[in-house]
């Protein structure tokens, strides 16, 4: 049995770890499970453990400075960390303090956590092997050079037996990064020969790959032709820098990390390219958004998509960094979308699209799923927008008709637009559309109309015919009738006489 404890300061996560996995059935034994991490360490001085598991944010002790004195107390116990999207640095930094794995907690699951839990036994076992050894040491102090920590001192040329220098950086989501150095770590040795030496690196700052030392450029590329043949199917991008000398491995480590930053969006199906035959991201991409915004001001909806989608074909030839594309898109998509939500609220399927369209596009892992995304987005707003136009010509034909039976009566835009569902502002527009004027004018020239009926076919008296087509007081009624006529209701009734 391996002896555990559980570190975390919330109490339901404490209490679901507890009880995310049969602890016997699988070899541990559960010591104990601490909400306060000086509780947990003061147990830990008094109690054998071979894995403790701790949260990495935490009061009054953080994770990388429990680390710390856990390894002071018990250097052989292995610790996992859990750590969050947002503290990613903090997972960095805890390595520093002889961490030995970490998951994330968002995607924390029993098979993942039990799979980590026995890559750490595993580890146990091997502690009896030799700490470090020369590729190890190599490796390391390669690691640290490239990370910008030992630049005074250097690294040595002693372990290195060839001239010629190259770079493969591994380019991927920083989540997968750490897994990928344990992968490429144990595979360097089946790749190194008299002719290549191959140190992997891991990096601080989170950068993976390996340093090759090569008797030729001939030698080098039997390598890659090996290491592709390998690694085809990995969810990352391999970048290769040209030949190098000793002296440059450092700024030229630093053009390659720069160059290949974000180039995994745009190349997901292509295992391995040279640094030569990338192309630069921009961090920034000038494009007017007023005559796309003006669409849909005026709830051009379907103009307004299309320009949206001439502006995702002018991007890939941009080739933008996917963070700033990403928000770009995530504010172009968010305006149109709350737009048309506005204008229809009871399509549960926008509101729902309001809430994950951020989300859906943030995660998306490459260009494709991202134009998936997009064109998913369009094809349902394309939809209901063409739904809009025949609601827009059923409610229009609904309030021609009310109005036609209803002038008498205290009409306004906002009561027909509550009656028939429809905003107020969308309702003016469309109603402006179709018939050239406002509502209200609208509604004068029938009142004005059925006056003019009334006085031309009955003998009611011109305070009755106000009364019945909707006008509250006479003097406005003439008024009104005059502007609409050029008479006034008495000289149009004489004038009907007449003729």
């Amino acid at each position: 049995m391996k002896n555990i404890v559980l570190i975390d300061d919330e109490q339901t996560i404490l209490h679901g770890l507890s009880t995310l996995i049969d602890w016997p059935t699988h070899g541990f034994q559960l010591k104990g499970a601490f909400s306060k991490p000086l509780e947990a360490l003061e147990f830990i001085k008094k109690e054998p453990l071979d894995i403790i598991v701790t949260d990495l944010m935490m009061p009054d002790l953080n994770g990388i400075e429990l680390s710390r004195l856990i390894k002071e107390e018990q250097p052989e116990a292995k610790i996992l960390v859990l750590s969050s999207y947002d503290d990613f640095q903090l997972v960095k930094d805890s390595f520093k303090e002889g961490v030995s794995d970490y998951l994330l907690k968002p995607k924390l699951n029993p098979s993942e956590f039990l799979a980590s839990l026995k890559s750490l036994v595993e580890q146990s076992a091997e502690v009896k092997k030799p700490r470090l050894s020369e590729l190890e040491k190599t490796s390391q102090a390669i690691s640290n050079y490239l990370a910008g920590s030992s630049l005074d001192t250097g690294i040595t040329r002693k372990p290195f037996k060839h001239d010629a220098f190259f770079i493969v950086y591994c380019e991927e989501k920083p989540a997968e990064k750490h897994r990928r150095s344990q992968e490429l770590s144990a595979e360097a040795p089946r790749y190194t020969n008299q002719d290549v030496s191959v140190f992997p690196y891991f990096t601080t700052a989170n950068d993976v790959g390996y340093l090759i030392n090569a008797h030729s450029r001939e030698a080098f590329e039997q390598f890659v032709t090996h290491f592709q043949e390998d690694h085809q199917t990995d969810a990352c991008l391999y970048v290769l820098s040209g030949e190098l000398t000793f002296e440059n491995i450092y700024p030229a480590f630093l053009s390659l990390k720069q160059k290949s930053n974000g180039q995994c969006f745009y190349l997901n199906e292509q295992s391995l390219i040279s640094e030569e035959q990338l192309l630069p991201l921009l961090s920034s991409y000038e494009q007017q958004t007023k005559s796309y915004l003006t669409k849909i001001m005026n709830k051009d909806f379907l103009s307004a998509i299309e320009e949206l989608e001439s502006y995702m074909k002018n991007v890939l030839e941009q080739r933008l960094q996917p963070s700033y594309l990403k928000h770009e898109i995530i504010n172009r998509l968010y305006a149109l979308i709350n737009a048309i939500a506005e204008e229809h609220e009871k399509r549960k399927e926008i509101m729902t699209l309001k809430i994950t369209i951020p989300a859906q596009i943030t995660q998306s892992d490459n260009w494709e799923e991202l134009v998936v995304i997009v064109n998913n987005t369009t094809k349902l707003l394309r939809e209901v927008t063409t739904t809009f136009r025949k609601d827009n010509s059923d409610v229009l034909t609904l309030i021609y008709d009310y109005v036609q039976d209803h002038y008498h009566q205290d009409l306004s835009l906002q009561t027909l637009s509550e009656k028939y569902h429809f905003s107020y502002s969308y309702l003016s527009t469309i109603f402006t559309e179709k018939y050239g004027i406002n509502f209200t004018k609208y509604l004068k020239k029938v009142r004005i109309n059925q006056a003019k009926m009334l006085l031309k076919e009955s003998n009611l008296s011109l305070s009755d015919i106000c009364q019945q087509t909707g006008f509250t007081e006479i003097g406005y009624f003439s008024r009104v009738f005059k502007e609409e006529t050029g008479l006034t209701p008495s000289q149009y009734r004489k004038g009907m006489l007449t003729v």
